[in-house]
């Protein structure tokens, strides 16, 4: 049975569990890069229950190709679809603008990949790429997420795509952090000389990391203790690889990426096939 197929009849399954009055349906959601996902959500008619949590098919569909019994996968989807919406997450929250103010941060997509997505959102072009927004959420019950910022969004709450870019370079640093190490400490051999004078840049959560390159002031900080402009590779939207140097082999780094991300990275997690280096003097980030 292939992805459609399990889909539609895992919903049917779904609909058979769940009480009366509820509806589920089938949604496609897409993702970084156009990568889409087919989820199931609950319709709801009031407004205070906007928040429907939305439960992912792939999953489901992986676990019964290897044996799983497809019934009580749609036991399990029907339970997590009609738990109680927790009360600190609410439509209401997001268009208060003091919450949305305080917990705007931004992402960096990659701007062709994205461009059927990209008119539905804020954003703002950056190099090849786009920097988005989302609203960080954060649930005692349901943990954290982040919602996308839409123009009709944005709309409601009356503020311009600058305002937005302003409260996200000032929360996001704060609220997802950063995270350098040298490569030997990523291969754990923290004792040994810094491998090749690489380094792994990203967030302190290691998701959409690789939006520290617009920390612009993380990056000054360490070309000046190396002295040198700086290289950055994109390995993926998660994390970025920086390697210091002035007219290194660039055709090398390029390919390298490429290699990378055709070989090692999922479509969804693919940043960008190009080299960027930040400029120490001039205090810029350009495209190699």
């Amino acid at each position: 049975m292939n992805y459609l197929s399990f889909s539609s009849e895992i919903l049917s399954r779904v609909r058979e569990h769940l009480p009366d009055g509820c509806e589920a349906e089938l949604r496609k959601i897409e993702k970084n890069n156009g990568v889409e996902y087919i989820g199931i959500f609950l319709k709801r008619d009031e407004p205070s229950q906007a928040a429907s949590p939305l439960v992912y098919v792939d999953p489901y569909y992986r676990s019964c190709e290897a044996g799983a019994d497809p019934e009580l996968a749609a036991m399990e989807i029907a339970g997590i679809l009609t738990r109680p919406v927790p009360e600190d997450i609410c439509a209401e929250r997001f268009m208060n603008i003091d919450h949305v103010r305080k917990n705007l941060v931004f992402r960096l997509v990659n701007r062709e990949r994205n461009k059927a997505l990209l008119p539905e959102l804020v954003y703002r072009e950056f190099l090849d790429l786009a920097v988005t927004y989302g609203v960080i959420m954060n649930s005692a019950a349901a943990g954290s997420g982040i919602v996308m910022v839409r123009k009709a969004m944005a709309d409601e709450w009356k503020l311009t795509e600058q305002e937005l870019f302003e409260c996200a370079l000032l929360n996001t640093p704060r609220i997802m952090g950063e995270d350098l190490k040298s490569m030997s400490e990523m291969l754990g051999r923290a004792s040994e000389p810094v491998e090749d004078g690489m380094y792994v840049l990203t967030n302190t959560e290691a998701f959409y990391g690789a939006s520290v390159m617009l920390y612009t002031r993380l990056l000054k900080k360490l070309a000046d203790s190396l002295a040198t402009d700086l290289y950055i590779l994109p390995s993926s939207v998660h994390e970025l690889i920086i390697t210091p140097g002035e007219g290194e082999n660039e055709t090398f780094l390029k390919q390298l990426v490429r290699e990378v991300n055709e070989l090692e990275v999922s479509r969804e997690e693919v940043l960008s096939d190009s080299v960027y280096r930040y400029l120490r003097k001039e205090g810029k980030i350009v495209r190699v």
